[in-house]
């Protein structure tokens, strides 16, 4: 019967879910009462959004707005898969390749999306091409094997480290238990390295999904802007109104 259980509901799965179902409750319940005049908790969540705000504007650019959210979620859900195998008794998901594979799909489909959605499918199907256009049939492969490479990179940077991490600490419990009966706690100084590089993993996968974003998304924008600014150049008005100064 316990491996029925076990087989329909794996342990890593079931953990996953119930960090997905408790930051989607607590968000929820933190930001149902909002107030013009914000209290501490609700200061506390401003500064949280502002950070991550500034955090996404600075990787992406000035269209960043709509990024926010998918970043932001990213990091706390990472984050919280990452530290949650410091619970006595659970694992971190994340030290399962299958859950960063997952994560890391999500990231690499979604660039693929705001690629075509930004630049229209012509414009996403010369990205691979590249430029000149005869050289096309050697840039395709590359920029393929670039997106896969994406891929991977994001999934075994992740579980790398975390799995790294959780063997680690139960090779220490080990020890503690076979040497000392468990009264000197080897793995204690662990627990504090694993917190430290729980934070930085999942800000690692926060700025490579910005940069992949940024990539696929920012070239388009940059170009828009800088033919505008060249057009109003060309009249001899800039975007103020005013004419441009005599050269001297």
């Amino acid at each position: 019967v316990s491996f029925a259980y076990e087989s329909m509901f794996p342990e890593l799965w079931v953990i996953s879910m119930l960090v997905a179902i408790t930051i989607a409750l607590v968000t929820f319940l933190l930001t149902r009462n909002l107030q013009r005049v914000p209290n501490r908790v609700q200061t506390f969540l401003e500064m949280v959004y502002s950070f991550f705000d500034n955090f996404v504007h600075e990787l992406i650019g000035d269209h960043y707005k709509r990024y926010v959210p998918l970043v932001g979620t990213i990091f706390i859900y990472v984050l919280l898969l990452n530290l949650s195998g410091l619970i006595p008794g659970w694992a971190s998901p994340t030290a399962n390749i299958n859950i960063p594979a997952g994560l890391a799909l999500v990231v690499v489909l979604y660039v693929q999306y705001e690629g075509i959605r930004v630049n229209g499918l012509k414009g996403y199907l010369m990205h691979f091409v590249g430029d000149p256009w005869w050289l096309g049939p050697l840039n395709v492969p590359i920029h393929v094997i670039g997106e896969v490479a994406r891929l991977l990179s994001l999934t075994i940077r992740l579980f790398g480290n975390i799995f790294g991490e959780d063997v680690v600490i139960v090779i220490l419990i080990f020890l503690a238990g076979m040497f000392t009966k468990g009264f000197i706690p080897f793995q204690a100084p662990m627990y504090l390295l694993a917190i430290f590089s729980s934070f930085v993993q999942a800000m690692v996968f926060s700025i490579l999904t910005c940069v992949y974003i940024a990539l696929m998304t920012t070239h388009e924008h940059e170009h828009e802007h800088g033919h505008g600014e060249h057009g109003h150049e060309e009249h001899g008005v800039y975007h103020d109104g005013h004419a441009p100064a005599p050269a001297v």
